[in-house]
């Protein structure tokens, strides 16, 4: 590595002058881009990385970049307008990008080995720079696994993120308010129930009385007495009535 350095530093020159014509051919690109790219359109672009992607762009709206969000305030897409703004260009030289994938992949090797449980919050992007075959659509199922939160955009200011997290509160302070009403109104019902079978109980009582004193007013006092005698020998049956001596009763009428 030393000796790869000091060849670096010898050939220098020649680096820094590709560098420079690079910078001044991707700057005249810059300026014609807004003047080719006149209507609406879907761009494809190549990824540092090799991945293969695609943009829209909208010439005719006011601001650079216009963020399409769904109903959760989450971004789904970019729309870029080129013609808005300036733009400059910046061009570094070094190691390609298959040389920097490989030494990140040996240094994140190594903290993997001597701290395991970041498994759990890079474990995805490990995957991701290797080389065999099958190892992005693994890494997509591994990021799968790490917790939602790791893995957010962080494209919101910290006034719309704190505003969000207001928001959340607020949502689960009504939700708990929710569950309470939700229980004042079963206990209202419980209530509401208990006093209606109380008040059937206290009707069907009533009637009950009404009827027993209608049928005691028509009862001759024979009859009053069998009946009373009918109760002390079920009684007596059914050992509700032990170790006591019935009442002889006269067979004197009644007065």
């Amino acid at each position: 590595m030393a000796r790869e350095r000091q060849s670096d530093t010898g050939t220098y020159h020649y680096v820094d002058n590709l560098a420079r014509a690079v910078r001044y051919v991707t700057r005249q690109l810059v300026d014609l881009i807004p003047k080719i790219y006149d209507t609406q359109r879907i761009a494809r672009i190549v990824k540092i990385d090799g991945q293969v992607d695609t943009v829209r762009i909208d010439p005719m709206q006011a601001e650079p970049v216009r963020k399409i969000v769904d109903q959760q305030g989450i971004v789904i897409e970019k729309v870029y307008n080129p013609s808005v703004g300036k733009y400059d260009v910046a061009v570094t030289t070094g190691p390609s990008y298959m040389t920097k994938r490989q030494e990140a992949l040996d240094a994140m090797s190594t903290l993997l080995q001597g701290n395991p449980q970041l498994w759990a919050v890079a474990g995805d992007l490990f995957i991701k720079n290797m080389d065999w075959p099958g190892a992005q659509e693994m890494s997509k199922r591994f990021a799968k696994t790490i917790d939602p939160k790791l893995l957010e955009d962080q494209d919101e200011s910290p006034a719309l993120q704190a505003a969000n997290q207001q928001i959340q509160a607020m949502g689960a302070e009504m939700e708990q308010m929710f569950q309470m009403l939700q229980q004042v109104n079963k206990s209202i019902e419980a209530r509401e129930v208990n006093i209606k079978e109380m008040e059937a109980q206290i009707k069907a009582y009533d009637a009950e009385t009404k009827r027993i004193s209608a049928v005691q007013a028509g009862m001759s006092p024979e009859q009053i007495q069998d009946i009373v005698m009918g109760t002390i020998a079920a009684a007596v049956d059914t050992g509700d009535l032990v170790g006591q001596t019935l009442p002889r009763i006269s067979e004197e009428p009644m007065q």
